[in-house]
């Protein structure tokens, strides 16, 4: 005997409901960096691996690392890629890459012998109050290469603009240093050692930086020389922003041989 067709329309669309499969958390195959999240609570900077050995990222994330093998991310020769993004913290959706070879790991327990962040390579990230700007900078800890500083404009969850060099605010910093000590800088410009840090939010697309050059004087001897950098990001060509320098206040260090 066949059912009525009435009942077969009202048991239809229930079988359909439960032969669909739930969805799923997404998968997070990345660490959330400490003091990377912006202030709304929506993006945040995180590395991960985009090549290399399969490690579990849940027990990072819970404090569990005792048991994890963490590979030699710290050895220069050592093949592994880390890659920086930013990302939707709701979604796990990646938004851009901001960095390359900087990583952490939760402070968690200092008996475990992981150490909260790698030992070449240092990130500050400043976000702006209203989370629609991030300044990320990454620099070495030693050598003469500066690093990199990326920027980014996000907006109801997509890139608006990039800043994807700091070559800019290096020429402003080499046209100051010049103008203040031109013969120090003419003998060391070649292999200026110049730190860039302390990135900091002034409201709106507006932030500003700290650079300290080590230059070398006539006598041989080097000194350190400083400067407070204060610039703002402005809309570019489509999908770009550009650096424009405020003000170069110069700050007082004190000098060593």
């Amino acid at each position: 005997m066949r059912a009525p067709l009435c009942l077969l329309l009202v048991i239809w669309p229930l079988a359909a409901a439960v032969a669909v499969p739930t969805s799923s958390a997404p998968e997070r195959p990345y660490l959330v960096i400490e003091e990377t999240t912006s202030p709304n609570g929506q993006y945040a900077i995180a590395w991960t691996l985009p090549k290399g050995p399969q490690i579990d990222w849940e027990k990072f994330r819970s404090g569990e690392s005792s048991s994890d093998y963490l590979p030699d991310l710290d050895n220069p020769k050592s093949d592994i890629e880390v890659e920086d993004n930013l990302i939707e913290l709701k979604s796990g959706r990646k938004l851009v890459t901001v960095a390359a070879g900087y990583w952490a790991l939760p402070k968690g327990d200092a008996s475990s012998g992981l150490k909260f962040q790698s030992a070449e390579q240092f990130m500050e990230v400043a976000w702006s109050a209203q989370s629609d700007f991030v300044l990320v900078l990454h620099r070495l800890r030693s050598g003469p290469k500066w690093g990199s500083l990326r920027a980014v404009q996000v907006k109801d969850g997509g890139i608006v603009g990039q800043l994807e060099s700091g070559d800019d605010l290096e020429a402003a910093v080499r046209s100051n240093l010049k103008k203040l000590y031109r013969q120090e800088y003419e003998r060391g410009k070649d292999h200026l050692n110049l730190r860039i840090s302390d990135v900091k939010s002034l409201g709106g697309s507006k932030f500003s930086l700290s650079a300290v050059a080590n230059l070398e004087n006539k006598d041989g001897n080097r000194s350190y020389r400083g400067s407070i950098i204060k610039f703002e990001l402005r809309a570019a060509k489509i999908g770009k922003l550009s650096l424009h320098v405020l003000s170069i206040t110069k700050i007082d260090l004190e000098e060593t041989s």
